[in-house]
């Protein structure tokens, strides 16, 4: 995981491999400014299905399950993102998952 403290180049780096970016060096730039490094432990959940937040997160580092309604449904990785839909109607969230990274 990329610390807080780390060098912003290698932020840089990282979001440039999203594939919400998809190499785009601008978009990896502005986004490096706006996003607040995380840091979550295997067991801890990320997105809490019920909640009533539209974050968006780009996953830099693990493996991720998505629960919905107590049933894994799919896997997300390094690279990937997770609550892009909360974001665009933060009412799906409330209907749909629970997400945190296992070992």
């Amino acid at each position: 995981m990329i610390e807080q403290s780390s060098d912003p180049v290698t932020l840089l780096e990282a979001l440039l491999t999203q594939k919400l970016v998809r190499g785009n060096q601008f978009l990896a730039r502005d986004l490096s400014q706006l996003v607040e490094l995380r840091a979550v432990e295997a067991g801890q959940v990320l997105i809490q299905q019920g909640g009533d937040d539209n974050d968006l997160y780009f996953l830099l580092a693990g493996r991720y399950e998505i629960v919905v309604n107590g049933r894994k449904i799919a896997t997300r990785g390094s690279g990937e993102h997770v609550g892009e839909m909360a974001a665009i109607l933060p009412s799906l969230r409330r209907l749909f998952k629970e997400i945190g990274p296992f070992n």
